[in-house]
């Protein structure tokens, strides 16, 4: 019964003893990737205001980390829009919470996203200046008719350009948008 006594001791205290360590945990650099893009072609306007998707904005943001990401929400893009030719004629484009097209991922003032998980917002804008005016006011427009011959203005193509920022977590930094350009053609009924 000693020598099983023993046994057990010298066992137990080298696992007591043991001074191993884990191996340094390295934080990676990115957790988060975005990308964005604009609903290019024909933006319909009706009574001053887009209908539909045509012209709006989506933010994609990835979880590029191994675990889950869970912090206080602060989901927010911003995006500047100016007219290419005229880049003095600019718009701000916000998306906030409420254009979160998967809300759930929001839940008690926390946002959580699991690892290669997406927070997406889409967001339609007012497409005016930030003096007031309508884009479509710097282009011509051309008098048309629908096949049922309702009248409407159609504009010469707009080039654009756009670049901007997104943040979802209070804590963690800001990820750039990079610069992209397009075209939109409105039809004002």
């Amino acid at each position: 019964m000693r020598s099983l006594f023993a046994v057990l001791s010298v066992v137990a205290s080298s696992f007591s003893t043991c001074e191993e360590s884990l191996p340094p945990r390295e934080e990676p650099s990115v957790y988060l990737e975005a990308e964005y893009s604009v609903s290019t072609g024909v933006v319909e306007i009706r009574d001053s205001a887009a209908v539909g998707l045509g012209g709006a904005f989506t933010v994609s943001v990835k979880n590029v980390y191994v675990e889950v990401l869970q912090e206080n929400e602060f989901a927010r893009a911003e995006i500047d829009v100016w007219l290419r030719e005229m880049p003095e004629q600019r718009s701000k484009v916000i998306a906030t919470r409420r254009e979160l097209t998967d809300p759930s991922i929001v839940y008690g003032g926390l946002l959580t996203l699991r690892p290669n998980a997406r927070a997406t917002f889409l967001k339609q804008w007012d497409h005016k200046t930030l003096g007031g005016r309508h884009l479509w006011e710097f282009v011509r427009l051309t008098q048309k008719y629908t096949p049922r011959g309702e009248p409407y203005l159609e504009s010469d193509p707009l080039r654009l350009a756009a670049s901007g920022k997104v943040q979802l977590f209070q804590a963690r930094g800001i990820t750039k948008l990079p610069r992209i350009e397009f075209e939109l053609i409105y039809r004002i009924f």
